[in-house]
């Protein structure tokens, strides 16, 4: 099933209206961890130094701004709202590059996945 988005591209959904996840690489070599984001920018990384592939989940309540600078964020920086899909990062270079979050004044977790 897709569904189209806000900008008019076509998202896939499994039947019971959850996101597929395409993992580059083996799954042996995926990591994940649970990111409480606070008010100032927090990096976002599950620990894998080389990864190739990032995958951030929303929070389950309110949002978050992320982004590639840790600086503004909350101005600059592209929401992550709870009940979005996934943003999915996959990187030409091997380890990719930073990623950081700010949340909406509240804490949020959020949940990363890496993998090469």
């Amino acid at each position: 099933m897709s569904i189209q988005d806000r900008q008019g591209n076509y998202q896939k959904y499994n039947d019971d209206g959850s996101t597929p996840v395409v993992v580059v690489g083996s799954l042996a070599n995926l990591v994940s961890a649970g990111i409480d984001v606070g008010a100032t920018a927090t990096l976002l990384t599950a620990g894998l130094a080389d990864r190739m592939q990032l995958v951030l989940y929303p929070p389950t309540l309110g949002l978050i701004y992320f982004g590639t600078t840790d600086t503004d964020l909350a101005t600059n920086g592209l929401p992550l709202n709870a009940g979005d899909p996934p943003a999915i990062f996959d990187f030409a270079v091997v380890g990719g590059f930073p990623v950081y979050a700010v949340n909406d004044g509240t804490i949020r977790n959020v949940r990363v996945g890496e993998s090469k």
